[in-house]
């Protein structure tokens, strides 16, 4: 999954390795409005993990450029067919 997302957006994407990273983002916002911490800052520097870096792969990046390309000069022409379709289901 992160590959492709990498892919898609043709931008490395860092994964952190906390694995609980909403709980404990959240935990240092609580630290901070209640003074605990002084700043973003301090609360940044606790954060320092490792992270994996995925790098996109140019070739597939550039398949997806040409798809997307393709996808923006369609939709208009088919905005409604698809409106339709979606009715459908």
């Amino acid at each position: 999954w992160h590959q492709t997302l990498a892919n898609i957006l043709g931008k490395p994407i860092e994964i952190s390795q906390v694995e609980e990273a909403t709980a404990t983002g959240a935990a240092l916002l609580a630290a901070i409005g209640t003074g605990e911490l002084k700043d973003y800052a301090a609360a940044a520097n606790l954060m320092q993990t490792e992270r994996q870096v995925i790098t996109p792969d140019t070739s597939v990046v550039t398949l997806y450029e040409a798809g997307y390309s393709q996808f923006c000069g369609l939709y208009p022409t088919l905005k409604d067919d698809f409106h339709r379709l979606s009715s459908l289901s």
